[in-house]
Order: structure tokens, then C-alpha cells, then sequence
């Protein structure tokens, strides 16, 4: 049962584990819903998935993987939202290298440069939370909130002792403050060539945030 006003809609929504059987649905998403609105691919002209390249294929099916990302489902199993993460060790990040010509990832990757999280005590697993989307006609409704909540939950069951995340709009920074994250580094997106950030004027600082687990969720 769902009633819709407008573009809001409540029909019920159903949370799961993603699986590689989810790909196709979840590169959809990305397509049609994060993408477009993300302030960093809109600053570097990467809105599309032909245009940003292959690391956020690669990414996508690593996180889907890993066992610990999440999708919000509608009653009728559509896909209406995720939370897509993967696990680091120093193993895994000693093998990782940002070898993609995408303005985004370079930027990203620029944001962690000089932190080393695996040098804090007891700490060997680190949950990476890559990106969150929620379709424009579910907004409002906490999904979001209740995405990263989950996926937390699961990394603290698989022994995360942090879990970190690159803020790259107003809303998802909100989000990660009321759940305890910290600022590791902030970058301010104006000094970086290339970005045209006079788009979206009140969306120009990216954050490097940081949560010690077990967060009260």
C-alpha cells in the first residue's frame, strides 16, 4: 500500500544487503541519481558514467563484494536507494593506487593524502563508506540516515574499528555529525584547477570525516 503527493512518495521501504546480482540495478542509480546531483561531478563535468571512466565501475562491484553495502527497496523491489561501502586493511591499501585519469578521483584521493588511520591503535579494519544516493522521489524520509546506520551495524559485526567517509555536499555532511563522524581534513574545492564551482556556490567544501566504532546509532 503506497500513496503518492506530488513526487513524495510512502510506500514502504524494505532494507538489504546488496549482491552482485544488484550491479545493474545499483549502476542505474548511479547513473540517473548520483551523479547528476553530486556537487564534485557537477564542479568537474563528470555527470555521467561515460564521462567519470571506469573507477566508479570498479569501485561499485568491489563495494557490492564486499558484503557490506546496502540497498532501500520499495515494497514492489525497486531500487530507490544505497549505501555502498567496502573494507580496508593495510594489506588491501598497500595494493591501492589511484591510476584514474577522473578529475573526481583524483580530488578524493587528494583529500586523504598524509593520513595514515591504520597507525591509530588497535586498528585494523577500516569501513569505507564510497557513496550514498537516495532517488530525488524518496528524499525526506531519513533513508539516507538509515542506510549508513545499517551498514554500520554490519562493519561493527565484521570487526571494524573505524569507518570513514568524503563529504562532498551539505546533507551527508549533517548526517555524519549527528552520528559522531569527525573531521580528519577539509579541502576547499575553489583552490583545485579544473572545478567550476561557481555552479553550486554553497556546496564548495569537502570533508574528510572519520567515526571510531562502535558508533551510537
Amino acid at each position: 500500500m503506497s500513496s503518492t503527493v506530488g513526487k513524495m512518495t510512502t510506500e514502504e521501504i524494505q532494507y538489504k544487503v546488496l549482491t552482485p546480482t544488484d550491479l545493474n540495478e545499483v549502476t542505474q542509480l548511479m547513473a540517473d541519481q548520483f551523479l547528476p546531483r553530486n556537487p564534485l561531478a557537477i564542479f568537474a563535468g563528470e555527470t555521467t558514467l561515460e564521462k567519470i571512466g571506469t573507477d566508479p565501475n570498479t569501485n561499485m562491484d568491489k563495494c557490492i563484494k564486499s558484503g557490506v553495502s546496502m540497498g532501500a527497496y520499495t515494497s514492489s523491489g525497486r531500487l530507490v536507494g544505497f549505501r555502498l561501502s567496502y573494507i580496508m586493511t593495510p594489506a588491501t591499501e598497500q595494493q591501492e593506487h589511484c591510476t584514474s585519469n577522473s578529475l573526481c578521483s583524483k580530488v578524493l584521493k587528494q583529500m586523504e593524502d598524509g593520513v595514515d588511520l591504520f597507525k591509530q591503535k588497535d586498528v585494523q579494519k577500516i569501513l569505507n563508506l564510497f557513496a550514498v544516493t537516495v532517488h530525488n522521489d524518496y528524499g525526506g524520509r531519513g533513508i539516507a540516515g538509515n542506510l549508513i546506520k545499517k551498514t554500520i551495524a554490519i562493519a561493527e559485526e565484521k570487526g571494524c574499528q573505524l569507518a570513514t567517509a568524503k563529504i562532498t555536499n551539505i546533507l551527508a555532511g549533517k548526517i555524519y555529525k549527528r552520528l559522531g563522524f569527525q573531521t580528519e581534513t577539509t579541502l576547499d574545492l575553489t583552490t583545485i584547477p579544473g572545478l567550476n564551482t561557481s555552479l553550486m556556490p554553497g556546496e564548495t567544501m569537502a570533508y574528510y570525516v572519520v567515526g571510531r566504532l562502535p558508533l551510537s546509532v
